[in-house]
């Protein structure tokens, strides 16, 4: 069974939060409303200052250049204090692996988790070591996104394994809490001297679940996975 472990390659000191901070030249510089990028055309954007902001019509252009110099001030403190250590990444990452592996909402971690390790932290370090842990990232969203990012290593990491062996399939149909359909396809193969098994995908079924169905979602998956039909043998 393929088991997680944060990788070197997975974890580099720098800010995933910043990836989510918008272009500058996007922004109103007034209401730092993000704007399309059909409404940077000059007529709309006249358009949107003379209806939201009439009062700033006859400012000088100077006025404007001064209001976008201070936004990407802004944006330059806020990239800044969202850059990330590696150790505080590391932290996220094995939290989120915790909650994936409970079936935990996501809320948990910054609802329950973080202000829990910092109280114990406060009780036994003291203050200073606690404002360490304020950096790990938990919010809903990144935990989210951890979740994903783990997902996605554990398949390649399968893909590796089982690339140029032999392999049996195991398929499954079930239901979700919404009554959809639902093809479940494990993997068994052999590594390290040793057989294995392993989920290999969970997959919606959109169709009227005829074999037919179930066979064309499971080949196009397989293709999309990059396995071959003549290492499978046996489902």
């Amino acid at each position: 069974m393929v088991r997680w472990v944060i990788r070197k390659v997975d974890v580099k000191e720098t800010s995933d939060i910043n990836q989510e901070t918008v272009e500058v030249d996007n922004n109103c510089v007034i209401c730092l409303e993000v704007l399309a990028n059909e409404s940077l055309k000059p007529a709309k954007m006249k358009r949107h200052l003379q209806c939201k902001y009439q009062s700033f019509t006859n400012k000088p252009t100077d006025f404007f250049r001064r209001k976008k110099m201070e936004l990407q001030g802004q944006k330059q403190v806020i990239t800044k204090n969202v850059a990330l250590p590696v150790k505080a990444q590391m932290a996220s990452y094995e939290v989120a692996h915790l909650i994936a592996q409970r079936k935990k909402p996501h809320t948990i971690g910054e609802e329950l988790i973080k202000p829990a390790a910092l109280a114990m932290c406060r009780a036994i370090h003291g203050e200073k070591m606690a404002r360490d842990l304020e950096s790990i990232p938990l919010s809903n969203n990144m935990v989210g996104r951890r979740i994903h990012e783990i997902a996605s290593d554990i398949l390649i990491q399968l893909m590796e394994r089982v690339e140029n062996v032999n392999y049996a399939l195991q398929l499954h149909k079930s239901t979700n809490i919404s009554s959809s359909s639902q093809l479940l396809a494990f993997i068994r193969y052999s590594f390290n001297g040793k057989l294995n098994e392993d989920m290999l995908f969970c997959l919606a079924l959109e169709e009227k679940c005829t074999g037919d169905d179930i066979f064309m979602a499971l080949d196009k998956k397989l293709h999309e996975l990059g396995l071959s039909w003549d290492r499978c043998v046996g489902i």
